[in-house]
C-alpha cells in the first residue's frame, strides 16, 4: 500500500476491503473565481446548450438563475471558461511522442479519470472490445493540455497514474480484461462475489472523487466505462435468513455507498460520465449508470453500439462551460440534500449541471487533518504541487557487477527574478514506487546556489541525484524545499528501467548536456556514472553548445555483434534536418559491462526557430531499441 493517497491507492484500497470480505482554466477574464473562507458557497460547472446541443459561449452571471430546493440563491462567483480548440499537428510524432521532460506545471490542465470496470463486466468479447475501443477514443481526444489516469477497481497493477503520454494511457487500457460477474459455482457464493465487485466499483468512484477534493478550480471527469448494475433499496428483503441476509447487508452498504459517491462528488465538484458498453444487446436491470452521472452533472451514454455521439458530447461540455457559486440562504450545517436547478434567463437554452447537493456535516462529524511534513506533503497529493516550478529528466544505466540499474536525475528548478536573494539552499528528495505502490527507493540531496537571472529574467539552477533500482516500471515523486522562497514543490515521472542484461540490444536513458550550462549541486555528482554533466533544459539559443550521451547494450551471454545506431532529428513538418548512421563494433563495447558509449553533437547552429525530435534508434538482428529527445530551439 502507497505511502502516499494516489489513484492506484484508491483502487488498492477497494480490493483489499473485498479481499477480507470474499490550472487554471482559459477564461474570458483571465481568472478563476475566488471563494471565500469561512463561508459555505457552493460550485457548480454549468454547461449551456442551443436547441441543436451546441454549447453556448459569451454568457454573463445575469443570464443565470440558481434555484435551491425551488428558491433563487445569491451568486458569488461566476466565469466563463473556455478551452482552445484541439489543434491537429502536421506531424504525428508532436502528438504522440511525449517529451523526456517532466514538469509541474499544471496551467490549463483538464483531469479525466477514466474507470475501465473490469470487477463487474460481464464475460463478452463484444463487450472487452467496445470497452477499449471507447477509453482509446476518449484518449485520442486528450487535448496537449489534458492529463488522463487509468483507474481499473479489480486488477489494479496496470494503473496508470495522471499523464498525458498517450502511449502510456493506451497500454494500459489495453490491460483490461473481462471480470467475474458471472462465475460458476455455489449460487450463494456467486451472488456474494457479484455484491462484493459490485460494491467494489462504488466504492472506487467515492475514493477517486474523494482524492480529487483536494485538487481545486480545475475541470474534473470520471468516464466510467462498464455495463454497471443495479443500487436499490428495493432488492433488499429485511428478515431474511442465511444466505440471503448476507446478500442484503451487501446491497444495503452499496446503495448506502452511493450516498457517498454523491457526497464526495459534489465536494471535488467532479461530473461522472458513463458508457454502458453492453450496447443495444443490453445487460438486464440497471441503474449505476444513469444514476452516477445525473446525479453528478454528467451524462450517460445507454442503449446504443454507437459511443460517438457520447463520448463527442463529453468533450464538448467539458470545453466550454461556466462556473458559478452561490452562498446558500440556508446555511445550516446539518448534511441534509438539497435540490439543485440553474435556469438560463435566455429562451431556448437549456443548462445542465448537478441536479443536487448535500449541505455540510457538522464541525464535529469532520474527519481530523493528518500531520505530515511540508517535504512529505508536497508529494502526497494526486497532483505535484507547482508552488514550485521544477522540470526533471531521468535516465536509467546499467550498474556494473549489479542487478540493479542507476537512475539518474536532473531537476531543475525555474523561479522568477523578481525580488531575488543572492543564494538559495534547497533540498530534494526523491522516491520511488511501483505500480502496485510499495516503495522502492529514496535518495536525499542538497545544494547551496548563488543565483543569477537569466536574459528571460527566470532564475534556473540543477540539483542532481542518483537512485539505483531493479528493472520494472516506477513512478518517481520528487519534492524540492526552497530556502530563499520558503516553499516547497514537487514533480512526479514515470520510469522504465529496462533489464540490459537481459535485453539482446537496448538503450540507456539519454543524457543532454548544455553549455553555458546552468549551477548545478552536488559538486562531482554523477560522475562515476556518465563522463558529462545532464540538464533537463530542452529549449536552447543557437550558441548553445548541444552534446548528448547515452550507452548501447548488448544482453544474453551470446559474443558480442556490431550494432547498427540511427541517428535522426525531424523538425515540426517531420522533415529531416540531421540524418546519419553509425556501426557500434564489436570491439568498442566493453568485454565485461557489454556496454558501449555513444555521444552526439547536436547542429544547433543551422536550425531554425521551432520544435525538433531527436531519435536513436539501436538494430541488431531483428531487435530494436528505441529513444526519443524533444527539443525547441528559441
Amino acid at each position: 500500500m502507497r505511502s502516499h493517497p494516489t489513484l492506484v491507492l484508491a483502487a488498492a484500497l477497494v480490493l483489499t476491503a473485498v479481499t477480507s470480505v470474499g490550472g487554471r482554466s482559459i477564461s474570458a477574464q483571465g481568472q478563476t473565481p475566488l471563494f471565500r473562507a469561512g463561508v459555505e458557497v457552493v460550485q457548480l460547472d454549468v454547461s449551456v446548450f442551443d436547441k441543436d446541443r451546441q454549447t453556448v459561449r459569451g454568457l454573463t452571471a445575469d443570464d443565470f438563475t440558481i434555484l435551491e430546493d425551488g428558491k433563487p440563491q445569491k451568486m458569488v462567483a461566476f466565469d466563463a471558461i473556455d478551452m482552445p480548440d484541439v489543434v491537429t499537428p502536421i506531424s504525428g510524432w508532436m502528438r504522440d511522442v511525449t517529451p523526456d521532460v517532466t514538469t509541474n506545471n499544471l496551467d490549463n490542465k483538464r483531469l479525466f479519470i477514466i474507470l475501465l470496470d473490469d470487477a463487474t463486466i460481464g464475460k463478452d468479447p463484444w463487450i472487452l472490445r467496445a470497452a477499449r475501443q471507447v477509453g482509446h477514443r476518449v484518449v485520442d481526444l486528450l487535448g496537449p493540455t489534458d492529463l488522463a489516469t487509468v483507474v481499473l477497481p479489480r486488477d489494479n497493477r496496470a494503473t496508470q497514474d495522471f499523464t498525458s503520454d498517450h502511449a502510456k494511457l493506451g497500454a494500459a487500457i489495453d490491460t483490461f480484461s473481462l471480470g467475474f460477474y458471472s462465475m460458476p459455482g455455489d449460487p450463494c457464493n456467486n451472488a456474494v462475489a457479484k455484491g462484493w465487485y459490485e460494491y467494489a466499483v462504488v466504492k472506487t468512484v467515492a475514493q477517486v472523487a474523494d482524492y480529487l477534493i483536494a485538487v481545486a478550480q480545475k475541470r474534473k471527469t470520471i468516464v466510467y466505462i462498464g455495463n454497471g448494475f443495479t443500487v436499490s433499496p428495493g432488492e433488499i428483503s429485511p428478515g431474511r435468513g442465511g444466505c440471503s441476509a448476507l446478500i442484503d447487508s451487501i446491497k444495503k452498504q452499496n446503495f448506502e455507498e452511493m450516498e457517498q459517491v454523491f457526497r464526495r462528488a459534489q465536494q471535488a465538484n467532479v461530473n461522472v460520465y458513463s458508457f454502458d458498453v453492453n450496447g443495444l444487446s443490453g445487460g438486464g436491470p440497471n441503474n449505476f449508470i444513469q444514476m452516477v452521472a445525473e446525479n453528478t452533472g454528467g451524462r450517460a451514454t445507454i442503449n446504443t453500439n454507437d459511443f460517438e455521439p457520447g463520448i463527442q458530447q463529453m468533450f464538448r461540455e467539458n470545453s466550454s462551460y461556466y462556473i458559478l457559486g452561490y452562498t446558500p440562504a440556508n446555511q445550516k450545517a446539518d448534511g441534509t440534500f438539497r435540490r439543485l436547478e440553474v435556469k438560463v434567463n435566455r429562451p431556448g437554452l437549456e443548462a445542465r449541471t448537478r441536479k443536487n447537493y448535500y449541505a455540510p456535516l457538522p464541525e464535529s462529524a469532520k474527519a481530523a487533518p493528518v500531520p505530515g511534513t511540508p517535504m512529505v506533503s508536497a508529494v502526497s497529493g494526486i497532483l505535484p504541487n507547482a508552488d514550485i516550478t521544477l522540470e526533471v529528466a531521468t535516465a536509467p544505466f546499467a550498474v556494473p557487477d549489479s542487478k540493479n540499474a542507476a537512475v539518474a536525475v536532473a531537476l531543475a528548478l525555474n523561479r522568477s527574478a523578481h525580488d531575488l536573494p543572492r543564494t538559495d539552499d534547497v533540498d530534494v528528495g526523491v522516491r520511488a514506487f511501483t505500480p502496485e505502490g510499495k516503495p522502492q527507493g529514496s535518495t536525499k540531496e542538497s545544494g547551496h546556489f548563488l543565483l543569477r537571472a537569466g536574459a528571460d529574467e527566470r532564475v534556473r539552477y540543477e540539483v542532481l541525484s542518483q537512485l539505483d533500482l531493479p528493472p520494472g516500471r516506477y513512478e518517481f515523486r520528487i519534492a524540492a524545499h526552497s530556502a530563499s522562497l520558503g516553499k516547497e514543490g514537487s514533480v512526479y515521472a514515470d520510469v522504465i528501467v529496462p533489464d540490459f542484461a537481459k535485453e539482446p540490444v537496448s538503450l540507456s536513458g539519454v543524457i543532454v548536456n548544455a553549455i553555458p550550462s546552468l549551477p548545478v549541486a552536488p559538486a562531482g555528482a554523477l560522475t562515476t556514472l556518465v563522463p558529462i554533466v545532464p540538464t533537463s533544459l530542452r529549449g536552447f539559443d543557437r550558441g548553445t553548445r548541444v552534446a548528448t550521451f547515452m550507452r548501447v547494450y548488448e544482453g544474453n551471454k551470446t559474443p558480442l555483434a556490431p550494432v547498427t545506431l540511427s541517428i535522426r532529428i525531424v523538425n515540426e513538418q517531420n522533415a529531416p534536418m540531421a540524418d546519419e548512421t553509425r556501426t557500434v563494433a564489436a570491439n568498442q563495447f566493453d568485454a565485461k559491462t557489454r556496454a558501449a558509449d555513444d555521444r552526439f553533437d547536436v547542429p544547433l547552429t543551422h536550425f531554425p526557430l521551432g520544435s525538433y525530435l531527436l531519435t536513436f534508434q539501436a538494430t541488431l538482428g531483428k531487435t530494436t531499441a528505441r529513444r526519443d529527445v524533444r527539443f525547441t530551439v528559441r
